[in-house]
């Protein structure tokens, strides 16, 4: 059985995006403009939940008060296995480990269905949050600005048109090649890199429409 039967009530999403001086400058107002485009046409979402320049102590209060269905995450993760937030006295990076997110998503995610980390280097963030929410997507390794801000887009025109998160994020991924594979030719190998991770539901079974 699909999660289609509590689709009566209004969801909500929560963007966070974490942009810090000394780790690469990303174009975070545009992706932020395609999927608000994308949740605005949906009749059985809420106005879309936007923090920008998240910080770790502005990132639990982010979650208790939206209470979201979904969380896109745009910014930087790193290999260790955490996130990059933005301190909010400095604008320099902090970072968040497994360990935080862990503790984060073990007492605030309330009814979290799915996580989107787009940034690079968070399957292993991805392993450790999907053992409280639904499901969450991750990369394995380095994704370019462009080519993530494609994803995601074509991830919440899926999500609006009645697709499960995981032909969502294949959906994704296509609109990704089909726009982008000139400029990058080996484009459909490195898109392999987004992955599912599993939690308490199959992403096969996870719809918002």
């Amino acid at each position: 059985m699909n999660e289609r039967k509590n689709n009566n009530q209004k969801k909500r999403i929560l963007i966070l995006a974490a942009d810090p001086l000394g780790v690469g400058r990303l174009d975070q107002s545009d992706e932020v403009r395609r999927i608000t485009d994308q949740i605005r046409g949906m009749q059985n979402f809420e106005r879309p939940y936007i923090r920008l320049a998240v910080s770790k102590e502005h990132l639990i209060d982010a979650l208790a008060e939206s209470d979201p269905n979904i969380i896109h995450f745009l910014g930087h993760g790193y290999e260790d296995g955490g996130l990059f937030l933005r301190n909010p006295h400095t604008n320099m990076k902090e970072e968040l480990s497994p360990e935080d997110l862990s503790a984060i998503f073990k007492y605030v995610a309330k009814k979290l269905d799915c996580v989107f980390l787009n940034a690079c280097y968070t399957q292993e963030q991805a392993d450790v949050i999907a053992e409280h929410v639904g499901c969450v997507v991750g990369f394995t390794g380095k994704v370019k600005d462009n080519v993530a801000t494609c994803i995601a887009e074509g991830f919440y025109i899926g999500i609006k048109n009645g697709l499960n998160v995981e032909d969502a994020i294949n959906a994704g991924k296509g609109q990704a090649i089909a726009k982008l594979s000139l400029e990058y030719p080996n484009l459909k190998k490195e898109l392999e890199k987004p992955k599912i991770e599993p939690g308490k539901k199959k992403p096969s079974e996870v719809f918002f429409v």
